[in-house]
């Protein structure tokens, strides 16, 4: 477990840069898909799925990084199972935590409020309360790329390989054509945010008015050009809201807006990905590459608010879809089973060097993942 601000700091700024370099590509050639679909949640070799920011963080590494398996490894996984990281190759961080609740009208945090009570609050009673996200435990994994996984267990690797590529690249028209039959996509009455089919305007989010606007079907060449906008607009809502909530933003609109776009285009992303569906750079956006390049280049730290926000979205959005994680069952078994056995002969041998890491404190509501208390405090 890691907890040099430094060593974190440098991952933030790599992984920023990924975008930087992502981004000069697209300037070069905007119309074709900036991201990959993303068909599979990211998820440790021992088996278990990542969620909320990591899932994000991993599933974006792998499509800015084209990497075939989006399996990860901890260091002592690399250990447990015999393989070694390649030179050069940096970890990229994931985290534990949860969400807390400031209550504005009291000045002190609701320890009551729990994530299921807030989702059912009204627009108006949301807006007394403050999210604050706690990550407070931090470990690096790496991509079994990033290894010589791919030499040492060649049969495994290929396995792996096949069972990933056979997800469909076969747009879920259905799961979308719903919100539009429907006249809204929010999840409930007492969050209805309406869908205006519009003729030539612009895609907007009208929180005044609780709607999002995009041009209708017809306008667009090529459907997934429309999916791609609704879905943009869709994250765009939620993440408006989501910044009320938290009391987000800054002295610069501008950069606000930037920031606000790149973040829904990444929660767009995820999702389109879940769909089978390549994520494609609207051309409104175009307008944003070089303020996104350089607010990144200025302050590097700002891609963790942004993961954040295209977290929150993703979720949200996933909810409302009923867009459940995916992943490729029991190919990970065997790697599994080996980690685990190796863990076990570790804790046989050093039975109070290991007794710390395995008490759970609690459990996130949101995940379902337990929360590591190990006393130490990292913050992304």
């Amino acid at each position: 477990m890691a907890d040099n601000s430094n060593s974190i700091d440098s991952h933030v700024k790599a992984y920023a840069d990924l975008f930087i370099a992502k981004f000069d590509t697209i300037a070069g050639d905007w119309r074709k898909p900036w991201l990959p679909t993303l068909p599979f949640s990211a998820q440790n070799a021992a088996g278990h799925l990542y969620s909320g920011v990591n899932d994000v963080n991993l599933s974006l590494v792998c499509a800015l990084k084209g990497y075939q398996v989006p399996v990860w490894l901890t260091s002592l996984q690399c250990k447990d199972l015999g393989v070694l990281r390649l030179k050069g190759e940096g970890g990229m961080p994931v985290y534990w935590g949860g969400t807390s609740f400031f209550d504005k009208e009291k000045g002190a945090l609701d320890s009551e409020m729990r994530w299921s009570d807030y989702q059912k609050l009204s627009k108006t009673e949301k807006e007394r309360y403050t999210l604050r996200e706690n990550f407070g435990n931090v470990n690096y994994v790496w991509n079994l790329e990033q290894t010589d996984f791919p030499d040492k267990h060649p049969d495994t690797w290929e396995n792996l390989r096949g069972a990933f590529a056979k997800a469909s690249s076969d747009l879920s028209e259905a799961t979308l054509d719903r919100f539009l039959e429907n006249g809204s996509w929010y999840p409930d009455d007492a969050h209805n945010c309406r869908i205006v089919l519009g003729e030539d305007s612009a895609p907007q989010y009208d929180r005044r008015l609780r709607c999002i606007e995009v041009p209708s079907k017809e306008h667009f060449a090529d459907p997934r050009e429309f999916y791609n906008t609704l879905l943009h607009t869709m994250a765009h809502s939620a993440i408006v809201e989501l910044s009320f909530a938290t009391a987000k933003g800054s002295e610069d609109p501008l950069a606000d807006m930037a920031r606000l776009n790149l973040a829904s285009e990444l929660a767009a992303a995820v999702v389109a990905g879940r769909l089978g569906l390549s994520q494609t750079l609207s051309q409104s956006n175009l307008q944003y590459l070089k303020q996104w390049t350089q607010i990144l280049s200025d302050d590097p730290s700002v891609i963790k608010q942004v993961t954040r926000e295209s977290k929150y979205a993703v979720q949200l959005m996933s909810d409302c879809m009923h867009l459940s994680q995916k992943e490729a069952p029991d190919v990970c078994s065997t790697l599994g089973e080996q980690i685990r056995q190796a863990q076990e002969q570790r804790h046989a041998l050093h039975p109070d060097r290991f007794h710390h890491r395995g008490v759970h404190a609690a459990t996130n509501e949101r995940t379902g993942k337990p929360q590591i208390r190990t006393g130490r405090s990292v913050h992304f």
